[in-house]
């Protein structure tokens, strides 16, 4: 073969070559996923809720609040991200909540109940101010902490209420370990001054993350079943945290936020003080703008219901059931 038609292959494969290449590269291109812009997105939520009526099985924490006193509580996040910010409600308060001193930190349970681990504890602040108080009925965002919260883990957060903080808003089955001792232990590392124990959360009701996640928040509305009523402490083990890990897990970093807005006994038509039990909380159709659709990077909403609210036979159904069908219409319609 001449010199000549030697040349000719040679320029014919690099032609070949090349455009294979350029091929495969602008294949890789359409199928990569175009860049997520930063966004808020819930990562955990309680429903608040008001305290019990006083009862030899209550802790009186619960009915008449704290004075000069440490909360630390632990919550399971869905989604993780590289700032947060915490959300604290006076909802269902008789008086402006006074907040001395949050933290927000991973805890460290393999040194000690309720201990945290000591570089990772970040203080936070309010408008700049590391107090704030809580108008009656109302909620209050921290400022933004830079913070590496993981995802579907235990974060711990800790609240110093410095005077009477009067009855609190709760959420009153948490399902998790609450630890509580006296002065201002929110930067405390050890746990071991917050001897009292309790599984409730107090003032708390939101966590949010920024992260490039796109896809939103998840926000459940239910009672007992949703709520984890039956399941381990401590464990994270309701639905909602194997939803939100078999999220995570089947598409990592893309995953929504799961966020529980349940709680036991609450019913769609009836506030818990129609029957003297206010911590299962107002009724859903009440609560359903502030508790579901108002959550942070809220994309979609389920509803899971213990008890029924359709029947065939509706004109057979006592009072307060038919009350329920016609509200959970109602519900659904505000979707």
């Amino acid at each position: 073969m001449n010199s000549v038609r030697q040349r000719q292959l040679l320029l014919a494969l690099v032609a070949l070559v090349t455009i294979g290449s350029t091929i495969l590269v602008a294949t890789a291109s359409s199928q990569a996923r175009p860049p997520v812009p930063e966004a808020w997105v819930g990562s955990w939520s309680a429903a608040p809720a008001p305290g019990p009526l006083p009862g030899p099985a209550v802790e009186p924490l619960s009915v008449n609040g704290f004075h000069d006193q440490t909360v630390r509580m632990m919550v399971h996040t869905s989604v993780g991200g590289d700032r947060a910010r915490v959300r604290l409600s006076n909802r269902f308060g008789a008086k402006p909540l006074t907040v001395g001193h949050v933290t927000l930190a991973l805890p460290f349970p393999d040194a000690g109940a309720g201990d945290l681990k000591p570089n990772s504890i970040h203080e936070l602040t309010f408008s700049g101010q590391r107090s704030v108080t809580v108008p009656v009925g109302g909620s209050v965002f921290s400022d933004v902490v830079t913070m590496d919260v993981p995802w579907t883990a235990d974060v711990a957060i800790s609240v110093y209420l410095p005077g009477d903080s009067g009855p609190p808003t709760v959420h009153y089955n948490a399902k998790t370990t609450t630890y509580i001792g006296p002065g201002d232990d929110a930067s405390a590392p050890s746990g071991a001054s917050l001897a009292k124990t309790i599984r409730t959360w107090y003032f708390i009701s939101g966590l949010d993350v920024l992260n490039r996640t796109g896809a939103g928040a998840v926000a459940v509305l239910g009672d007992s079943i949703s709520e984890g009523y039956a399941t381990t402490a401590n464990a994270n083990h309701r639905w909602t945290d194997y939803l939100a890990a078999r999220l995570a897990k089947a598409e990592p970093g893309r995953a929504p936020g799961v966020l529980n807005e349940a709680m036991s006994g609450n019913r769609l038509g009836h506030d818990g003080t129609e029957w003297k039990n206010p911590q299962t909380g107002i009724n859903a159709l009440a609560r359903f703008y502030s508790d579901v659709a108002g959550q942070t990077g809220g994309h979609h909403r389920v509803e899971r219901r213990h008890e029924p609210v359709v029947d065939a036979c509706g004109d057979r159904l006592p009072r307060h059931q038919v009350r329920e069908r016609l509200t959970h219409g109602a519900l659904v319609g505000r979707r």
